[in-house]
């Protein structure tokens, strides 16, 4: 069963936005559109795989609430899965590839207004805070 745990554990004090994603072969940036300032989640390297679903983020935490049985705090909209259905899919259609790899694999999700974003890195993204 998966574990849903808020991250990271600095407060980010993020309202409910809209996520933009950028990506190519080198980097890979989430940012969210917050009042007076863009909170920057960036992958320099390290990521394998990431998805994007359709949904909003009142719908996805009502969800979530019912389906694992746990209570998720209000402005949580960052975290990071144990025990991930995404991570086991990524070990089965790579053949067991990256399984034994020395670096652990983590599955983080970022829940904004417009979609949910879920990233497989081997490491945490850097986090910049840009005010505007």
């Amino acid at each position: 069963m998966e574990i849903w745990k808020k991250w990271p554990e600095k407060f980010l004090d993020l309202i409910v936005a809209d996520i933009q994603i950028l990506h190519d072969i080198q980097f890979l940036k989430i940012i969210f559109k917050q009042p007076g300032k863009d909170v920057i989640m960036q992958y320099d390297r390290g990521w394998f795989s990431s998805r994007a679903t359709a949904c909003e983020a009142f719908e996805k935490m009502e969800l979530l609430k019912k389906q694992k049985n746990t209570k998720i705090p209000d402005n949580t909209y960052l975290f990071k899965i144990e025990n991930s259905d995404y991570l086991q899919w990524l070990h089965k259609e790579s053949c067991g590839i990256y399984e034994n790899s020395t670096h652990k694999m983590e599955h983080f999700v970022f829940i904004g207004s417009n979609f949910v974003f879920e990233v497989l890195a081997i490491n945490d993204p850097e986090i910049k805070i840009i005010p505007r």
